[in-house]
């Protein structure tokens, strides 16, 4: 059973494009205060949004190439 109604990871992608992130830099406090605010029903925990994003987003961090598009989105 999921806790979330869809993986945190999108959230905080969902997010990124809104912000428009696909054009500009958008700082991770930006990132993590939307998804809490536009999914304040689900509780999702700041820590979580923060670990998700830098897991998906910095080519440097060791757990990018474990997703299978290779944290390429």
């Amino acid at each position: 059973m999921k806790k979330y109604s869809k993986d945190v990871w999108m959230m905080a992608r969902d997010m990124l494009r809104e912000l428009g992130g696909d054009k500009n830099w958008i700082q991770l406090g930006d990132i993590v205060n939307g998804v809490r605010n536009k999914c304040a029903s689900e509780d999702v925990n700041e820590g979580t949004i923060r670990c998700q994003v830098r897991m998906r987003c910095v080519n440097g961090h060791p757990g990018h190439d474990d997703f299978p598009d290779k944290g390429k989105m």
